[in-house]
């Protein structure tokens, strides 16, 4: 039996009594969230934003960790708008407005909370201007800035509101739209609004030293997928996870597919070896795929019932039956018992070890056996006459 610690037994104890009560569970996950991940703070991005009427807006709330490292918590915070008139946010942080005015976006999760002041003002967006620093380091992500100049003589940040793209060079923007390089080089990013366009070029240098795999097990069955990470060392002592920029590559494809970044899918039996690059440096893990050994049935005796005479032995046999539609006999492995008997009939079933599933008996009438392997069960009818 796998040992749970105290605290994480009350959070459960607590949570299935909100639930059977009624009551609001969501207060519990977000502290488990907050436990779980560390978090000491919250923050959105940007900080601050103006914006014309029907446009729309990708927020991004960011939890940072006690170590200084950011977590994307989008769709864990929940998103309210002071004013949701004049600009409303939906479950996932997108902010879309309707008039001219001001309001207050807030992301709270459990006691921490974080408020991007929001100005709707209609004006013309007539031009746009990407500043990017001179080098980055590859394999980390970086925010580029876009400044938009509008008809009214403002400026203002428009960074998560427009398309993002990589024109040249070995880099992508991830989902929280922030540029990540693969290794060192020239990098020329696009900003388009589909009407206004502004490039920009960057210079990756790489300072990854290390590349280190993990996983929570070693071994996937043949279908099953298995989530790995990837934890880069910089040369600045520095330690990142590094999953989503990574390129992972299975070395032994026959046996195992990558899926997406650090999802590894089985596909034959055998040791395989796994790989991920970024920064001109790799790591590598070796897992082993295997037949799913966890049965999808049990059946006794074929699954056929048993006529005997009054006093007559038999030996049962119990087979496992596989997702591959294999089937193992497991006779000397599962737990034998009586699961039912008529009044007139004594009955008794082996579990040693020099005659599983043994059945003798006295008298008449019917009896139920039951088998049990890995939390399948199996029964078989005998009837003695």
């Amino acid at each position: 039996m796998r040992f749970k610690p105290p605290h994480l037994a009350s959070y459960l104890a607590c949570l299935i009594l909100l639930i059977g009560c009624g009551g609001d569970p969501a207060p519990f996950t977000d502290t488990v969230t907050l436990t779980k991940l560390n978090l000491q703070a919250l923050k959105i991005e940007p900080e601050q934003a103006i914006l014309n009427a029907h446009e729309t807006l990708q927020l991004h709330a960011l939890g940072i960790q006690a170590e200084g490292h950011h977590t994307n918590l989008d769709q864990a915070v929940n998103w309210h708008s002071s004013h949701p008139d004049i600009a409303s946010v939906d479950a996932n942080g997108l902010v879309s407005t309707h008039q001219d005015g001001a309001t207050q976006v807030t992301a709270q999760i459990a006691h921490l909370t974080a408020t991007l002041n929001l100005t709707v003002r209609t004006a013309e967006l007539i031009a746009l201007s990407v500043a990017l620093p001179g080098t980055i380091t590859s394999c980390q992500p970086h925010m580029p800035d876009l400044q938009g100049d509008y008809s009214d003589g403002s400026t203002r940040n428009v960074t998560n509101a427009v398309q993002w793209s990589v024109v040249s060079g070995n880099a992508f923007f991830d989902a929280s739209g922030l540029l990540v390089a693969r290794r060192a080089g020239a990098i020329e990013v696009q900003a388009d609004t589909g009407r206004l366009r502004a490039r920009a070029v960057t210079t990756a240098v790489d300072s990854l030293e290390s590349i280190t795999l993990t996983s929570t097990d070693t071994r996937l069955a043949v279908g099953d997928t298995l989530s790995l990470t990837a934890m880069g060392t910089f040369s600045d002592g520095t330690v990142l996870e590094i999953t989503q920029a990574a390129v992972w590559n299975s070395l032994t494809p026959n046996l195992a597919s990558i899926s997406a970044p650090g999802v590894v899918k089985g596909v034959s039996p055998g040791p395989v070896t796994i790989e991920a690059s970024c920064g001109g440096q790799r790591g590598t893990l070796g897992l082993e795929v295997g037949i799913d050994d966890n049965p999808i049935a049990l059946e006794i005796n074929d699954g056929n019932g048993l006529t005997l005479n009054a006093g007559e032995q038999v030996d049962l046999t119990a087979d496992a039956i596989l997702a591959n539609g294999e089937r193992q006999d497991v006779t000397q492995d599962v737990f034998w018992s009586v699961a039912a008997t008529d009044a007139n009939l004594v009955i008794e079933v082996s579990n040693r070890s020099d005659s599983e599933g043994r059945v003798t008996a006295s008298g008449v009438g019917t009896a139920f056996v039951k088998a049990t392997y890995k939390s399948k069960e199996a029964f078989v009818e005998i009837d003695y006459r």
